[in-house]
């Protein structure tokens, strides 16, 4: 989708597309800040072989600010 003259992948045809190609995975998200303008997501994605080992990890954080976007937690929550 195009957004603000941008090529944008929404987030679930995403998600969508590495379910297809990593069958084993931990996805694990949480606040580190949430108040009433403030969010700092913080996401971490685990992958796995399918002996169970670990073969890959990472972490994103993103921070977003009512001031800046209306649905602030929702905008923090899916960039990370």
């Amino acid at each position: 989708m195009d957004l603000k003259g941008k090529s944008y992948m929404q987030v679930l045809i995403g998600f969508n597309g590495f379910e297809e190609e990593n069958k084993f995975y931990n996805v694990k998200q949480n606040f580190l800040t949430l108040t009433d303008d403030t969010c700092v997501a913080h996401t971490a994605v685990t992958l796995f072989d399918e002996s169970g080992k670990l073969t890959r990890r990472v972490l994103e954080q993103r921070k977003e600010t009512k001031k800046d976007f209306a649905d602030f937690v929702e905008k923090a929550e899916q960039a990370a």
